[in-house]
């Protein structure tokens, strides 16, 4: 019964992020979109791992190899298509939305929260990510395919603060989802880190920030 009501929410989520940006699927190529993806030649070979994943210092993605290699898988289903672009752009954002759900849900459980808002936290959880899925705010990391590399550093983000609330001491999950974060954008440097530990973590992290 459970699970029957989280993928009814999940799908709730889903069908009202559908519906609000079902005609954005066509929208052309802007501003950055043009260094990122149209002039961008670390795209065009998705075998070539080495260029893929180290973009030119002077490109938008620099620094972000995870986006490129986003833009890549792109270029190879499409070419310059807009559509599969603007697919996955949409597909992070609904991502961040399921994830959102759920840090806000598990947030509001906690046994320091009072039991009725408690009793409510799939409602309350639910109404905030729809809410946060629509919102004019958010409009840009969907509809400005460059702009996906905000939405897939949030994903991690929000992945990393999922697990660290399901069972911080798996700190596996935790730094696996921090190093993806940061391969993605710089903005995840405000990720707060674990402390009292013996330091592989952070460490590990100072490594990550130095590979992207």
């Amino acid at each position: 019964m459970r699970t029957v009501t989280r993928v009814w929410r999940a799908g709730a989520i889903l069908a009202v992020i559908l519906a609000a940006y079902s005609n954005s699927f066509r929208g052309p190529f802007v501003i950055d979109d043009q260094a990122s993806v149209v002039q961008n030649a670390d795209i065009r070979e998705l075998t070539r791992l080495d260029r893929v994943l180290s973009p030119r210092r002077d490109s938008p993605v620099a620094g972000r190899p995870l986006v490129n290699l986003s833009f890549a898988l792109d270029y190879a289903v499409s070419g310059l298509g807009v559509t599969a672009y603007h697919v996955t752009n949409l597909a992070w954002h609904v991502a961040c939305a399921w994830l959102l759900f759920g840090v806000v849900r598990r947030t509001l459980a906690l046994p320091s929260m009072p039991p009725a808002v408690a009793a409510d936290a799939p409602n309350l959880a639910l109404a905030v990510a729809v809410v946060w899925g629509v919102h004019p705010l958010t409009t840009e990391v969907v509809d400005y395919l460059s702009q996906r590399t905000e939405s897939m550093m949030a994903c991690f983000l929000l992945l990393t603060l999922y697990a660290a609330l399901r069972a911080f001491t798996q700190s596996g999950i935790v730094l696996a989802a921090l190093v993806l974060a940061f391969a993605t954008g710089y903005v995840a440097t405000a990720l707060p880190l674990p402390g009292g530990g013996s330091g592989g973590i952070e460490a590990a992290l100072v490594l990550a920030m130095c590979a992207t």
